[in-house]
């Protein structure tokens, strides 16, 4: 940290290393800080968009969802990335707005299809929808990709058990433990 304080002192015009004090302040669980230095970051560099996006990671840690969903917008506005429409879902999921967050994991996946989380939180968000068919049907697809991941197990057996199908419940709930 004090290197980076020193660089930046020293060399107060360079982006990057506002924002390598910014992660280094991240790591150390100075959000505050953090996010000061990557805005100042942002004021010399304003299309640095991995800036927008963990400035939008740290206000969603904290519960600011609205300042984190318009980093995220931010983000995705400057560099359409899978990630950065990944955590625009996951902000929107968050704000239990899951149709949007739906539209925001297809666009990730439209760019990346084998996107395992993102197929995993469309999952989520269709079973929060009630969409138990769909939800199912994500949730196999992320276990072909990931089939040591717990989570998505106990996903599909949550959905299982809402349609009433308690043998596929427990078999899924069985894998979850395996």
């Amino acid at each position: 940290e004090r290197c980076f304080r020193n660089a930046a002192a020293l060399q107060p015009e360079r982006p990057e290393i506002h924002f390598n004090l910014a992660k280094t302040f991240e790591l150390r669980g100075n959000i505050e800080d953090a996010i000061n230095s990557y805005r100042a970051a942002l004021r010399l560099k304003p299309d640095l968009a991995a800036a927008y996006t963990n400035i939008g990671t740290l206000f969603q840690s904290q519960g600011k969802l609205a300042e984190a969903l318009a980093s995220h917008r931010e983000a995705v506005r400057l560099a359409p990335l899978a990630e950065a429409h990944y955590n625009m879902g996951n902000v929107l999921k968050d704000m239990e707005r899951y149709e949007e967050a739906a539209a925001s994991y297809h666009a990730a996946l439209r760019i990346k299809p084998d996107f395992v989380e993102a197929i995993c939180n469309l999952g989520n968000v269709n079973y929060s929808l009630g969409q138990m068919g769909a939800a199912i049907e994500k949730y196999r697809q992320a276990i072909v990709m990931n089939p040591n991941d717990a989570n998505i197990y106990i996903g599909l057996g949550n959905a299982y058990k809402e349609l009433g199908q308690v043998d596929q419940a427990l078999e899924s709930y069985r894998h979850a433990v395996a």
